[in-house]
């Protein structure tokens, strides 16, 4: 569903409207981190701008503000607010929040939006932020799941200490599937390209498809490790091939 982001004095369209309902109540359960001499703006309508301007493009703080007053007239009293916040008042609200508790609201609207799909296609990929960083002041490496067909990014999350980004992403794609949805297939780059993996894929009787690079020798038995999983002998059913890309 497209979703016009209205300008000025424009009349909000329904979809708009939805959208920025759903938000808003996606981010409901997001706890108050601020005393009560602290809430000059309201925590919900701010974070729901930032999210709203971040799936237009948005990114940074300064062009959240800038996306916020431009839409001043018909996009803030939808959020609750009497005016757009400032770029300072964003990072505080942003930055202040529990980030665990908005990962978790940000989920389950995931789920929320692909609850009508049965079968989902997945892809894993992880990324070092540049110039971020988190509590120990290693460098941000986020690790997510997305869904193929809708772009929905079932979950994310950055590796924590002591974890790899292969571990992350198996934690991950343990809580991507939604409701009654059943992930079906996988694709990943030549890091996904190993023995656990496929086993894990062929055991869940999924279809995996990853790249195999010519400097990884270890990565070209993945195939080979999946194929030689059978099924038990009371099922004759043969395990589901996984396709190897040669990179």
């Amino acid at each position: 569903m497209a979703i016009r982001i209205p300008v000025h004095d424009h009349s909000p369209s329904v979809a708009f409207e939805d959208a920025v309902q759903f938000v808003l109540d996606a981010l409901a359960d997001v706890p108050e981190f601020r005393g009560e001499k602290g809430r000059q703006i309201e925590l919900k309508g701010t974070l729901a701008l930032a999210v709203l301007a971040m799936t237009a493009g948005h990114a940074t703080y300064r062009e959240i503000e800038a996306w916020g007053k431009l839409r001043e007239p018909t996009l803030i009293p939808l959020l609750g607010l009497v005016r757009a916040p400032s770029d300072s008042t964003i990072r505080r609200v942003v930055q202040g929040v529990e980030p665990e508790a908005v990962r978790l609201v940000l989920r389950a609207s995931a789920r929320m939006l692909v609850s009508d799909r049965r079968k989902l296609v997945t892809a894993k990929d992880g990324k070092t932020m540049r110039a971020s960083r988190i509590e120990d002041r290693r460098s941000a490496h986020v690790v997510s799941v997305v869904e193929h067909n809708t772009g929905v990014i079932m979950d994310a999350d950055y590796c924590r200490e002591g974890e790899g980004e292969l571990t992350a992403a198996r934690r991950l794609q343990a809580t991507a599937a939604a409701g009654k949805a059943e992930i079906v297939a996988g694709t990943a780059d030549a890091l996904y390209a190993n023995s656990p993996d496929a086993e894990s894929a062929v055991d869940g009787d999924e279809h995996y498809l990853a790249k195999v690079k010519k400097t990884r020798p270890s990565s070209s038995k993945t195939s080979a490790c999946a194929s030689r999983k059978t099924t038990p002998p009371s099922r004759t059913r043969a395990a589901r091939a996984i396709s190897v890309t040669a990179a």
